[in-house]
């Protein structure tokens, strides 16, 4: 299965929105793809114990909130869903 992830953040050499993530299996959901992220990323987390990170602003299948899908996290992926991820960052400071 294939799933486009997409996000307001880019992780040098790791991860380049957009980009295509393959995942093997009978049933993908939305968690079972987050966890996969998660596992190639030292320095985002989107999970933390098996819910949603607090620094997760925005988590959306083909353009719906992850808030309003009736199953959330255990939603089922089908082959070229779009998954969009925004990452909250505090503003640095300076001038």
């Amino acid at each position: 299965m294939e799933i486009e992830v997409n996000a307001n953040f880019k992780l040098t050499g790791i991860f380049d929105p957009p980009t295509r993530v393959f995942l093997d299996g009978k049933k993908i959901t939305l968690k079972k793809l987050l966890e996969r992220l998660d596992a190639m990323w030292d320095s985002v987390h989107i999970l933390r114990d098996g819910d949603l990170s607090d620094d997760i602003e925005e988590l959306c299948v083909n353009g719906r909130r992850h808030f309003f899908l009736p199953n959330r996290l255990e939603t089922p992926l089908k082959n070229k869903d779009e998954v969009w991820i925004e990452l909250y960052m505090a503003p640095l400071g300076g001038g």
